[in-house]
């Protein structure tokens, strides 16, 4: 979903240490994403909240989804 443009950029974002500065960071080069991208990601975050929402229904850990379900 990340244009090449903005790949470099939202890997340096994402190592900020500061947890605010960095989703706010993110948070504004998500919304320079092209109309399309940014849909298809708000769509699928939306999805991956919902499914996160189950977890004890569908095993899947906050911390590690969606790496891996829980045991």
């Amino acid at each position: 979903m990340l244009t090449t443009e903005l790949y470099q950029m939202v890997i340096k974002a994402n190592q900020t240490e500061n947890s605010e500065r960095r989703m706010l960071k993110l948070k504004k080069l998500l919304h320079e994403l092209p109309e399309m991208n940014f849909e298809t990601f708000h769509f699928l975050a939306r999805h991956l909240a919902v499914i996160a929402g189950k977890e004890e229904l569908n095993k899947v850990c906050g911390v590690h989804f969606p790496y891996h379900a829980c045991i």
